[in-house]
């Protein structure tokens, strides 16, 4: 009996260390599995990478934009600020004038009144 009793004992162990090879077969091709999704999520990575690249390129390429738009305006700055300089000085001009015929104009009034009295 004690032989029956072993060989059913070793046909159990041999059956259980059967399931526990497939089961550790089904763990290893998982494992398979999931080196293969962490392979394309770091393909993902790099082309998020790539794709950030060429933002930050985009980025560097508008700040030089900026910069030589921020050139342009402090020109047309300057050549507004000469227009109305030009401007004033016209209209300065233009009063220094009037106000001289005027003052020329009631001179001569003066002179004219005085020659009459």
């Amino acid at each position: 009996m004690q032989t029956m009793t072993e060989s059913s004992t070793d046909e159990r162990l041999d059956r259980l260390e059967e399931r526990v090879d497939e089961g550790f077969a089904q763990v290893d091709q998982r494992f398979q599995e999931v080196d293969k999704r962490f392979e394309q999520v770091d393909l993902r990575f790099a082309q998020v990478d790539q794709k950030l690249e060429q933002i930050d390129g985009r980025f560097d390429r508008m700040k030089g934009e900026f910069k030589s738009m921020q050139g342009d305006i402090k020109a047309m700055q300057g050549e507004i600020n000469q227009r109305f300089d030009s401007i004033h000085h016209l209209m300065s001009y233009g009063i220094i004038g009037i106000c001289g015929a005027i003052v020329t104009g009631f001179v001569g009034v003066l002179g004219f009144v005085a020659t009459q009295v």
